[in-house]
């Protein structure tokens, strides 16, 4: 009844449902759908289509239940390409930082390392591995109490510099 099922490979799905009676799960299949007066549209869907099998063997009907993934499918494409835009930048302000010679770090309120520049690295004599993810205490190990009172301050907003 659907042209479109047809020419998206619908009726091969069915044709071998009915020749080997096992059913089919389809997970985010993509389905264009023209609507009158539109343009196509792109959906996804999970369907599962299961065979109603007589005692003589024979396939009498197919089950279809099918739910529109499409909102969950677009917004997961949206988030990973999000994620590779923000990986991209994050890429660009490590090159830029690792070509000053300052010691840049970034902590989060947690006080945990979440970036750490070369002269960081080099000055601490850790990789990125050995700091990122890492608490203060456990990257500073007995300078941490020194550098307690100006992380108090710069987590409070206000500027703080110290060796």
């Amino acid at each position: 009844a659907m042209p479109e099922a047809q020419a998206q490979g619908f009726m091969e799905i069915l044709n071998e449902i009915v020749r080997t009676k096992k059913p089919f799960t389809g997970v985010e299949v993509p389905f264009t759908l023209a609507m009158p007066n539109e343009k196509p549209r792109q959906f996804y869907v999970d369907v599962v289509y299961q065979p109603l099998v007589r005692k003589n063997g024979t396939v009498h009907a197919i089950v279809a239940i099918g739910t529109d993934v499409t909102e969950k499918v677009e917004t997961r494409r949206r988030i990973e390409h999000a994620e590779k835009m923000a990986q991209a930048e994050a890429q660009k302000i490590r090159l830029i930082t690792n070509g000053v010679p300052d010691v840049i770090s970034y902590v989060n309120n947690n006080e945990v390392y979440e970036f750490a520049n070369i002269a960081y690295e080099s000055l601490r004599g850790k990789k990125s591995t050995d700091i990122i993810g890492k608490t203060m205490k456990e990257v500073l190990g007995e300078t941490y109490d020194h550098a307690r009172p100006h992380l108090k301050k710069v987590l409070a907003g206000q500027p703080a510099r110290f060796e």
